[in-house]
């Protein structure tokens, strides 16, 4: 049972992750964060779980079964500079550097991180190095340092709205064990019972939400959605501005938390570029959950 399941969630952020782990039935016994607004937002939201304030390189992890971990993504994201192994925020050593010291090592590790962990740089020269290409790095260092510690490791690029969460947000997990793990079955989407969650039904609004990764150099990078469909990937910036019959606006904090599955969550700091980069920067709560839900059962 999930119940009897201890949970460590390591860069836990607002805590989105933890609140999909409680959904499946976990009991969470720590979460480790540096941000000090999101820890604030994660005790606000589950005062139950301990959480470390600090770099996830000097927290001693507590006994559990599972760890999630969402490494920083910034040294690899299409959003960032893609700095690749030499961005100090490359949180992967860590993951492995943590487990390596634990006294009680987890049976099951689960990683998140943005899509773009997975492709090859289409740069002349940069692809063929785990420094400079992603794909690279994630084959010839990630799943390397995954398969040596683990029997069973495999990953897929799944996306949040065939799950029923009113945003398109493909992310990667990775699940490393001591057991096969079988892959949770979308249920939202063409062809499934339910079609995807719509962003108008779950905002209330009659709106079009504009391609928010657009840019003077890509204006057209990413086409508008209108409120029938699933929000685009929410970002940290705060920039989703959506046109409604009153106008055009820019989307609240508690309304992009909603397009996160994290409605209710009273999202803690003094600046909205806090609150904002919480919820751009946290994991769904039902796309752990159903993750999660396949490693108990199995």
């Amino acid at each position: 049972m999930a119940s009897d399941l201890r949970l460590v969630d390591l860069f836990a952020g607002a805590g989105g992750a933890s609140l999909g782990a409680k959904r499946a039935g976990y009991r969470l016994v720590a979460a480790a964060e540096w941000d000090a607004d999101a820890c604030a937002t994660h005790r606000a939201t589950m005062p139950d779980c301990p959480v470390y304030e600090g770099d996830v390189r000097g927290f001693e992890p507590p006994a559990a079964d599972v760890w999630w971990a969402s490494p920083p993504c910034q040294a690899w994201s299409h959003a960032g500079k893609r700095k690749g192994s030499a961005d100090e925020r490359n949180g992967w050593p860590w993951v492995w550097d943590a487990y390596d010291r634990a006294a009680h090592k987890p049976h099951t590790l689960v990683c998140e991180n943005v899509v773009g962990m997975v492709r090859h740089t289409r740069k002349p020269g940069l692809c063929g190095s785990p420094d400079t290409c992603a794909g690279c790095y994630w084959e010839h260092e990630v799943l390397v340092a995954a398969r040596a510690r683990f029997a069973h490791v495999d990953w897929r690029v799944l996306n949040c709205a065939d799950f029923g969460v009113p945003q398109a947000r493909k992310r990667v997990i990775l699940v490393c064990s001591d057991k096969p793990y079988t892959w949770p079955t979308p249920t939202h989407g063409p062809g499934e019972a339910r079609g995807w969650a719509s962003m108008g039904e779950a905002l209330g609004l009659e709106c079009v939400i504009d391609g928010m990764r657009n840019t003077p150099q890509n204006p057209r990078q990413e086409r508008p959605r209108g409120s029938d469909e699933p929000a685009p990937t929410i970002g940290t910036r705060g920039n989703a501005i959506v046109t409604t019959p009153e106008g055009r606006r820019r989307l609240t904090v508690e309304e992009v938390a909603v397009l996160q599955d994290m409605e209710g969550v009273d999202f803690q700091g003094k600046t909205k570029k806090s609150r904002f980069a919480q919820v751009g920067n946290a994991v769904p709560p039902r796309l752990a959950e159903v993750v999660l839900k396949e490693v108990a059962r199995g």
